[in-house]
């Protein structure tokens, strides 16, 4: 959500991170509310973001017989999935809050700092990708063995820089 506050004759835009003086001290506004019609209304939310992992480190692990995959996604609509899919491991939450911030300009950027680089998926690695559709990307193995991967996801603002980060181990085990 967008909107614009009147400063000093001037209108300014109220953007994320946007602070108020309370007491001598600065403070991030979380919501804004007006008055329409006699009820309050949220006009502008902090939106807060989240690359994914709990404690920012996670470890994705499958293990089948035959087939196995473990895929990760975010979308434009503000969600993101981890997911083992031939064992139905899934974790579905949202990248942004409230998601109608998304897509706006943000990026998304997958590293893998070691092991196997993803061997399916839509999305390249090691590059800045907007997030203005689906970006996928999953590691798969159909025979015998083991495929590990250790990856860090930074989601960007639209000046380039990292507003969130998280860190997944990968574990592909037939």
């Amino acid at each position: 959500m967008s909107g614009h506050v009147g400063v000093g004759g001037a209108w300014k835009d109220i953007v994320n991170g946007t602070a108020v003086g309370v007491g001598g001290v600065w403070k991030t506004v979380e919501k804004m509310w007006v008055g329409v019609g006699g009820a309050w209304k949220v006009f502008f939310e902090n939106a807060v973001f989240d690359a994914g992992a709990d404690g920012l480190y996670e470890d994705v692990d499958n293990f089948a017989i035959g087939t196995a995959q473990v895929q990760i996604s975010y979308n434009n609509a503000g969600q993101h999935s981890i997911d083992a899919l031939t064992n139905g491991d899934l974790d579905f939450t949202n990248w942004v809050a409230p998601t109608s911030a998304a897509p706006g300009s943000y990026q998304i950027r997958l590293t893998v700092n070691s092991g196997s680089a993803p061997a399916l998926g839509s999305a390249a690695t090691g590059v800045d990708l907007a997030l203005t559709s689906t970006r996928v990307w999953a590691w798969n193995r159909t025979s015998p063995g083991f495929t590990s991967a250790n990856v860090t996801v930074e989601l960007k603002d639209g000046g380039g820089n990292v507003i969130a980060s998280a860190t997944f181990d990968i574990a592909v085990t037939v």
